[in-house]
């Protein structure tokens, strides 16, 4: 198993964001998190990454448990990458430098040779010599998704990925993101507000809402078989309860 939460809860001032979440995700699969804004998904991959230390449970990664901060030097598993919202690139780096630079402990042929690689995958190496300030909001997220890739991680954590671009840029980080997992057996967890690119993308879909896990599964059973109001609601659905 890829990664496995097991009844992680966490609290924010006196405030529950996270409760007792457990869930699973197997090697090469994508899961989506899908909830409105402010149910604790951002907070769910910041415990993943051990960026921050959850109140009870654990986060095991290929087996071993995740440390927070609390137990570690540096916050956040190496092994594991995680996209911004905010993108975090290097503005005064070209694109080609922003994914070169973070393999500076290797040897400088394997710099180029992994950074044309990446650039390529992603349909960035035209771009390579201009500066991030200089493309797109769509092509800006597939910088931030290709120096994610720099190290080849097993795991990769994204936040929000499809909000404030178009359709057409949404589209092509869809395709990139499909040629990834495909190339290396990528495990995807991404959070969304988004029923469609969550419906579009996701292996297994998983509705949080305050803070626990209210529904999941295959994307198409969610789909047709909302558990209640809310799960209807994000998925723009009337909810029609059996009888």
């Amino acid at each position: 198993m890829m990664l496995k939460v097991k009844k992680i809860s966490f609290s924010y001032q006196g405030k529950a964001i996270l409760k007792n979440i457990s869930f699973e995700v197997q090697k090469g699969h994508v899961l989506g998190l899908l909830g409105r804004t402010g149910v604790g998904k951002t907070t769910l991959l910041k415990v993943i990454k051990g960026l921050i230390d959850a109140d009870s449970g654990e986060v095991f990664y290929k087996g071993e448990k995740i440390l927070g901060p609390k137990d570690v030097l540096v916050a956040g598993h190496g092994e594991i990458q995680i996209v911004n919202q905010d993108f975090q690139l290097f503005e005064k780096l070209s694109i080609f430098d922003n994914i070169k630079h973070l393999l500076i402990q290797f040897e400088v042929d394997y710099q180029h040779k992994r950074t044309t690689q990446i650039l390529k995958l992603c349909n960035l190496f035209k771009f390579k010599d201009r500066f991030p300030r200089e493309l797109s909001g769509g092509q800006q997220q597939l910088i931030a998704i290709a120096r994610a890739l720099a190290k080849e991680p097993e795991l990769i954590l994204l936040d929000e990925p499809f909000s404030h671009l178009d359709n057409i840029s949404k589209k092509e980080v869809k395709a990139v993101l499909q040629r990834i997992k495909e190339a290396y057996q990528t495990t995807f967890v991404f959070v969304t507000h988004d029923h469609n690119e969550a419906l579009a993308l996701s292996d297994e879909l998983m509705v949080l809402d305050k803070g626990k896990i209210v529904q999941k599964g295959k994307p198409s059973f969610v789909f047709e078989n909302p558990k209640n109001k809310v799960v209807a609601g994000l998925l723009g659905k009337e909810y029609l309860p059996k009888t």
